[in-house]
């Protein structure tokens, strides 16, 4: 805040990116539609994936419609292209938000010299670390000898739902819940699944075995 790092979040990356780019359209000229500003920020946020759902068939409307006074319909400029190449990610402070309570910790640890933050970056850490370990154990047990590491590249989208449900329900029972700090590990669960071609038996056989070793 001017210039002075506070040491918290004052937004999350999409919806601080979405805001700027709102605010600097010009009613006068308004040229941005709807699917155009979500190409820009889709571009812009890079440590998120941005979504689309609902109706899209007000897609090809200006934002000023429904932002603003002025009502700028008519004065269109249908070309993506130029809008979208000039969106460059530039948000190097930015920080997933799985990261965000690890940052917080560690800011208020190192900067403010606090004993209390000390202990819970320490404990953040090791959930972390808690749960990477077992799911380094499980990969073991399905022969990915290279670990989670080795699992294909994540595919976005919902992809095999079912094994997901199935995995989650799995780990819960053997091993507890999912520390917020180690959340991110549901993801892996998804990769799982598609490593097995959406087929949880071996995945649930090598968490039970993971979490009773």
């Amino acid at each position: 805040v001017e210039g002075k790092h506070i040491g918290s979040c004052l937004g999350d990356l999409y919806s601080v990116t979405w805001m700027e780019d709102t605010d600097n359209q010009s009613p006068a000229a308004a040229s941005e539609t709807i699917e155009t500003q979500t190409e820009r920020v889709k571009r812009l946020v890079t440590k998120s994936h941005v979504q689309v759902f609902g109706d899209t068939t007000i897609s090809s409307e200006l934002i000023t419609n429904f932002e603003g006074d002025t009502d700028s319909a008519g004065q269109l400029d249908t070309s993506l292209a130029p809008m979208i190449a000039r969106a460059a990610p530039q948000r190097d402070a930015a920080i997933r938000s799985n990261d965000a309570a690890l940052a917080s910790a560690y800011f208020r640890f190192t900067e403010m010299g606090s004993a209390a933050a000390g202990e819970e970056l320490v404990a953040l850490v090791q959930a972390r670390l808690s749960t990477r370990k077992t799911f380094e154990a499980v990969a073991q047990r399905l022969g990915l000898n290279g670990g989670i590491e080795a699992l294909p590249p994540r595919a976005h989208g919902a992809q095999h739902v079912d094994c997901h449900y199935d995995v989650h329900k799995a780990y819960k029972s053997a091993c507890g819940e999912l520390h917020p700090e180690a959340l991110s590990f549901s993801a892996t669960m998804a990769d799982l699944c598609a490593q097995q071609g959406g087929s949880p038996d071996a995945i649930v056989k090598a968490i039970s075995a993971a979490c009773a070793a």
